[in-house]
């Protein structure tokens, strides 16, 4: 007779498993099932389905321990008024939740969600194992509506929002905004398309987010002045700890004095998108030359991401354009960054252009990083080439 697997092989066997297998293991044995049960179960998404969504009340009803396997939830609403039934469904899943880490709210119209399911979405926010949300397409009618749904999770770690919609046309008024304690909830990461409306948030006194601390900071869409002044105060108030700093600029070069590595003294990694090939060096020059003008010693720095539209419609001109990237060599051969381990270079490049000279032509132009194994360079283009 064969002697069964014991049971912690039978979970690291379980979990490298997909979805499909793990329904076809749970029904092998007892000792099979219920690890593969937990795996299935651990991440659900719901959406405007209501056969579906029955079909999952009707196995939590059957077997209610597995709804506490559920570790992340995402919700897709798809920003349309569902029926009753429907909301009354999801309402019921989600409040049979209780030990998600993990939530992701998408295409949410608050104005359409019944208060039966903003009441269970406000309450899954506030389960103690909650420590990552991520929002995107979500509209509310105020400001402070986003704000006071946020504060429920008391023990948020990592927020992620995007595509935030509300009716009003200026900010609240602060008082309005109070909830929690102030600064009681202590972030590690921030992502957002919409720095100017954070950053105001997050200067509140009665703000019940602490940023000071965080060590991912995450800045999409900067394109107006208030965003750029408000993406250099986020850097300047928790640079101190930043380990990694992502930014995606759409217009101009903005206030160049107000990021660069002098505020960020532990930064590890920095990601710079959204410029194209003219706007790009002047930024690298204002973030990178103070550093080594400075006199501070080795800074930690050890990966940099430059995503690039080049905008160069010949060769030639896209020949020209390389010789300023000459500075990148200069500033990144200091001993400063002794410790930086990796350049990568995405240049996001027409038709007209592209060519296998497209990329060393930059190449040659960075003769340091090359010899040293420190440069990457891929090349993005339409998908007919």
């Amino acid at each position: 007779m064969v002697e069964p697997l014991p049971n912690d092989i039978i979970e690291c066997i379980l979990d490298y498993l997909d979805k499909a297998t793990l329904k076809r293991c749970a029904l092998i044995q007892k000792a099979w099932a219920a690890p593969s049960q937990r795996r299935i179960f651990k991440e659900i998404e719901l959406e405007a389905n209501y056969p579906s969504l029955e079909r999952l009340i009707a196995i939590f009803n059957e077997k209610p321990h597995l709804a506490s396997s559920v570790r992340y939830l995402a919700l897709d609403l798809n920003l349309i008024a569902l029926m009753v039934p429907i909301q009354v469904s999801i309402a019921e899943v989600i409040q049979r939740l209780s030990n998600v880490n993990k939530i992701q709210f998408r295409n949410v119209n608050w104005h359409t969600s019944s208060p039966l399911l903003r009441t269970a979405m406000s309450d899954v926010l506030k389960l103690p194992y909650l420590t990552r949300v991520t929002i995107s397409w979500l509209i509310v009618p105020k400001f402070a509506d986003m704000a006071s749904l946020l504060s429920h999770a008391t023990h948020l770690e990592a927020l992620e929002v995007r595509f935030l919609y509300f009716d009003e046309g200026t900010l609240p008024n602060p008082s309005a905004l109070a909830a929690n304690l102030p600064r009681s909830i202590k972030l590690n990461e921030f992502v957002t398309d919409d720095i100017g409306t954070f950053t105001w948030w997050f200067q509140q006194e009665s703000c019940p987010f602490e940023v000071r601390n965080l060590r991912h900071l995450c800045m999409d869409g900067i394109s107006t002045t208030r965003a750029y002044r408000s993406a250099g105060f986020m850097v300047q108030h928790a640079g101190g700890s930043l380990t990694k700093l992502e930014l995606q600029l759409q217009s101009g070069t903005g206030d160049l004095d107000s990021i660069h590595l002098e505020h960020t003294p532990n930064l590890e990694s920095f990601k710079l998108g959204g410029l194209t090939e003219t706007a790009t060096i002047p930024w690298i020059r204002s973030f990178f030359e103070p550093r080594t003008l400075s006199g501070n010693g080795a800074h930690p720095l050890r990966q940099v991401t430059l995503l690039i539209d080049v905008q160069s419609l010949y060769a030639a001109q896209w020949q020209s354009e390389c010789d300023q990237y000459a500075i990148l060599d200069v500033l990144l051969g200091n001993p400063v960054f002794a410790s930086l381990e990796l350049v990568n270079i995405v240049l996001n490049v027409s038709n007209s252009i592209y060519s296998p000279d497209t990329e060393k032509l930059l190449v040659g132009k960075l003769p340091f990083l090359k010899a040293r194994g420190k440069l990457k360079i891929d090349l993005q283009t339409p998908r007919w080439v």
